[in-house]
């Protein structure tokens, strides 16, 4: 069996509790925070190996101030990561959100796009609806 790269961080992140004192991991992040339509868009819902997990780990990075590159991603230190897990699922929502129905991207075959999930993700803030027409005008 072949392992994404998302598989791998995965394992390596293990699990950790959230707020509702549940266990949660990146994969159980992912699935419960992202919209179901998007998922088809972008991921293998079953392996989650597709763009959009692609960029959950460098999106989460971006969001402690840390730009990785795809080979840098399992070496990272693990705070780099859970210290901003919370809102990485909103995060990526709102970044797919916005691409599929601001920019027109239909699916993960615009890959000139992936690198926007990160960066749109990584803005995700209480204030994306006052911030998101900047944002797309700009990208």
């Amino acid at each position: 069996m072949s392992l994404s790269v998302f598989d791998l961080l995965v394992a390596r992140l293990g699990t950790w509790k959230t707020s509702q004192n549940d266990t949660s991991n990146l994969r159980k992040l992912v699935l419960a925070s992202i919209e179901k339509s998007l998922l088809q868009k972008f991921d293998d819902e079953r392996s989650l190996g597709g763009t959009a997990s692609q960029q959950l780990p460098r999106l989460m990075a971006l969001r402690a101030g840390v730009e990785l590159k795809k080979g840098e991603i399992l070496k990272a230190k693990k705070a780099t990561f859970l210290n901003v897990v919370g809102e990485a699922g909103l995060g990526l929502n709102s970044a797919l959100t916005t691409l599929t129905v601001h920019m027109g991207v239909i699916d993960d075959s615009y890959l000139p796009f992936k690198d926007l999930i990160a960066l749109i993700g990584a803005t995700y803030s209480d204030r994306w609806e006052e911030m998101k027409d900047r944002a797309i005008a700009f990208l």
